[in-house]
């Protein structure tokens, strides 16, 4: 193991340098010289304790390993990553204001990152919790995973070598990103998100979507990876994410990671303190949580108590009093009920209020039924009671076991009760009207719990919040299948913590990409990845010291760039590091030949 950000003085001991590949490791002596009968000396034996490297000033320093602080006595820190004796990354090109006349960049998909980083406010929260250079890596590899579902680092220094206009060298590549990882400690990431959280909500009244989940894993030196409830179905530990994202403009706010093996409602209230002393929720501004059915009456207590109003789904099969209300209601439609319902996004919904007393906290229960999918479900029903109706009947015989009977009799619930009988078939049948009618009833049921001034918001008005819960559950889709191919294939907890860290930030800009090209994915039923991949198309040439141009931008090319950067035709980039970027088109024809006509 090597600590990364270590430099110290190389010590004064007896030893050598060892060149291999280009990288120089120092080795000291750690046993004696032995005489041999025949008048030699052996070598002794010796250890490596770090690599040399040159600081800013051309000095040789050590950069220190374990063998290192063993051999000096000394307390190793507690950040290092693995290194082997392999070779030091070399530099695979330079910076785009050294190219050569008539290279080739695309520069522009890193500029209009850039861009949205800036205006979104993510640069200066960043810049308030990490020294600039390490900015720089952070929004680098921030815009890298959102170019495809990457499963490492491999082809980062290939992407900023082309891409990216972040000040940062070619060489900056998968080890040098892995050292990034480490250095994104949780004191620093807490000052991210207490700038980043104040940015999105104060002053502001909010709605706040609340959701978990989990990442499966191999690794074996993941401490907080463990069996749980694992939501891929596969047989792996797993660390959770719980995210709060903002409905407003659909941006994550905030995240946590904790061990795999907590179930959502163990681990709410714990997630949601930790964001409050962010400031989440202050005296300047009004959030509602929204979250499913998978919480408890605890987390309800505790939202209420830390000052949040609520909206929350609830289970009528864990609470038998939301059931019983719900059937109230349920059974007394009549047709007329039925004209009076509402539609949101192509979905019709029938639904009313009610006051209601969840345990001991009071509020408004909604209740809803979902036409299209009651109606799937009621058909469902009907043909499952069928197929049992058909299997009784074929059936020679039940089990005499009074154990064995009963267990054999709730396979036909809730349609038919079995009762033993002397008959031939040792049992007899009848329907169950009753049981039958409930579960018809509840087909398409969607129950809320609401507390606070949201109370205030029609049936029609909450269903519409509830449902936009779907952009934190898209939030994590993006994460899995877009930007990280499902795994995070990183090894030990501070790298779990960083990597995830580093998808939020990338996520920031994935949704952001994805709500200003909404229409045209709409239009072309095309995705974001596609329209990245049309912006890399575009590629500039070096003339004079300054990037150009090198094709017209096509038609799908410049729709995505006036939905991203409307004024991109005028947008101009000079910086010290990469030289000038012009994006002019060339003037028409017509237009020269006026000019020299005059």
């Amino acid at each position: 193991m090597i600590f990364p950000n270590i430099r110290v003085e190389i010590p004064n001991i007896g030893g050598y340098i060892q060149s291999r590949n280009n990288v120089r490791y120092f080795f000291i002596y750690v046993g004696d010289r032995i005489l041999t009968s025949d008048g030699k000396t052996t070598h002794p034996k010796s250890i490596m304790i770090g690599r040399i490297e040159k600081n800013d000033d051309g000095i040789d320093e050590l950069m220190p390993n374990e063998s290192y602080y063993k051999v000096m006595n000394l307390k190793a820190p507690e950040v290092a990553v693995k290194e082997g004796r392999g070779s030091k990354p070399k530099t695979r090109g330079c910076a785009p204001k050294n190219r050569l006349e008539n290279s080739q960049l695309s520069p522009l998909y890193g500029i209009i990152a850039q861009k949205i980083f800036n205006k979104l406010g993510v640069t200066k929260a960043l810049e308030m919790a990490f020294e600039p250079k390490l900015v720089q890596e952070i929004l680098a590899i921030a815009t890298f995973l959102c170019d495809g579902p990457h499963s490492s680092f491999e082809d980062l220094n290939r992407f900023v070598n082309e891409h990216l206009c972040f000040n940062l060298p070619s060489s900056f590549d998968r080890r040098r990103a892995g050292e990034t990882l480490v250095k994104l400690t949780s004191e620093r990431r807490a000052i991210f998100f207490k700038e980043w959280i104040q940015m999105q909500t104060q002053g502001k009244s909010s709605n706040v979507f609340y959701d978990v989940t989990s990442y499966s894993t191999y690794s074996g030196e993941i401490f907080k990876a463990a069996f749980g409830y694992n939501r891929d179905q596969e047989d792996l530990k797993q660390v959770n994410q719980g995210l709060f994202c903002l409905k407003e403009n659909g941006l994550p706010l905030f995240m946590i990671d904790y061990n795999g093996s907590l179930v959502d409602k163990q681990n709410f209230n714990y997630a949601l303190d930790e964001a409050s002393a962010y400031g989440l929720k202050t005296e300047r501004n009004s959030v509602t949580i929204i979250m499913d059915g998978g919480f408890c009456i605890s987390n309800f207590d505790w939202s209420i108590f830390k000052g949040y109003d609520l909206i929350t789904g609830v289970s009528c099969n864990i609470y038998k009093t939301v059931k019983a209300k719900f059937l109230e209601w349920a059974s007394s439609l009549n047709i007329t009920d039925y004209t009076k319902g509402f539609r949101i996004n192509n979905d019709s919904y029938l639904g009313t209020k009610e006051p209601f007393t969840l345990g001991e906290l009071k509020g408004t229960l909604y209740m809803f039924k979902d036409l299209e999918t009651a109606t799937g479900a009621q058909n469902a029903l009907y043909a499952k009671r069928d197929e049992m109706q058909q299997k009784l009947e074929a059936l020679e015989s039940a089990p005499d076991d009074e154990k064995d009977f009963k267990h054999f009799a709730q396979k036909f619930e809730p349609f038919f009760k079995l009762e033993k009988s002397d008959n031939e078939k040792g049992f007899i049948y009848k329907a169950d009207e009753q049981h039958t009618l409930e579960a018809l009833a509840m087909c398409g049921k969607v129950a809320l719990f609401v507390q606070g001034k949201e109370e205030q918001l029609s049936p029609k008005e909450i269903m519409e919040k509830y449902r936009s819960k779907e952009s934190v559950e898209d939030s994590f889709d993006t994460i899995k299948n877009g930007l990280c191919d499902k795994r995070l294939h990183v090894h030990g907890d501070r790298q779990v913590e960083g990597k995830l860290f580093l998808l939020f930030i990338a996520l920031i800009l994935w949704r952001t990409m994805h709500y200003r090209l909404k229409d045209w994915q709409f239009t072309c039923k095309s995705t974001v990845h596609s329209a990245i991949t049309e912006l890399k198309q575009i590629k500039s040439v070096k003339r004079n010291d300054q990037w150009i141009l090198k094709n017209a931008v096509s038609k799908t090319q410049r729709e995505i760039l006036s939905m991203l950067e409307p004024n991109w035709e005028q947008m101009e980039e000079t910086n010290k590091d990469n030289g000038s970027y012009n994006f002019k088109p060339r003037q028409r024809y017509n237009k020269i030949s006026k000019k020299l006509t005059k």
